[in-house]
């Protein structure tokens, strides 16, 4: 826990670092498993002996764990739902009984949005399910569905390659999970090249 802190021993006196180090502190009990964690700082200076002394007093509550979890999902309109809960929670990275651990909470919300499978995105604890004894903590991930598979398609024209063509799909829950697979495809000279000759003339350029 006192690893890397802003104030250590020896270090000059810094109101500053001290209220960085207590920041720090909150932060890595927070991803620890203690989401009510509160760190109070103090201190008290000598000037005869040009020293102060620095207290950092921490109220850690109780450890918690994470559950439920649920997984709401919301099909993009008109289709069926793409990813299911088990793609999700690998994605998500946690599950029923994991640590709390803030950070963990933000890697799975990036995590999710990265996909591209998802317009919106939504990690939150859920303090309704908390149990009584305050040692597990509910957690909702709310999601709405884009497009599973998306297409895309072009076409130009260039002095050497003379018509040409390009095409991109894109299935964001390829064999039912949450992997993605990309194709691209790209023609070119087009109109002098065969199968797809024929059209020379407009290209005259090009067989130079």
């Amino acid at each position: 826990m006192l690893e890397g802190l802003a104030t250590a021993r020896g270090a000059p006196f810094d109101k500053y670092a001290m209220e960085e180090s207590r920041d720090s502190l909150s932060r890595r009990l927070r991803n620890t498993g203690y989401p009510d964690a509160e760190v109070f700082v103090g201190y008290d200076t000598h000037v005869a002996a040009h020293t102060a002394t620095v207290r950092f007093t921490v109220q850690a509550g109780r450890q918690a764990r994470l559950g439920p979890v649920r997984i709401v999902v919301t099909p993009h309109e008109g289709r069926p739902r793409g990813l299911n809960d088990a793609a999700v929670g690998r994605v998500a990275g946690f599950g029923d009984g994991d640590l709390y651990s803030e950070e963990r909470l933000e890697r799975a919300k990036r995590a999710l949005y990265q996909t591209e499978a998802y317009d919106q995105v939504s990690v939150r604890t859920d303090t309704l399910s908390v149990r009584a004894d305050s040692s597990r903590i509910g957690v909702t991930v709310d999601l709405a569905e884009g497009f599973m598979r998306t297409a895309r398609g072009g076409v130009g024209y260039g002095t050497l390659d003379c018509f040409r063509a390009t095409g991109d799909v894109t299935q964001y829950n390829f064999l039912g999970g949450a992997a993605r697979l990309d194709l691209r495809a790209r023609l070119s000279k087009i109109g002098i090249s065969a199968p797809l000759d024929g059209a020379a003339s407009l290209c005259p350029q090009a067989r130079a």
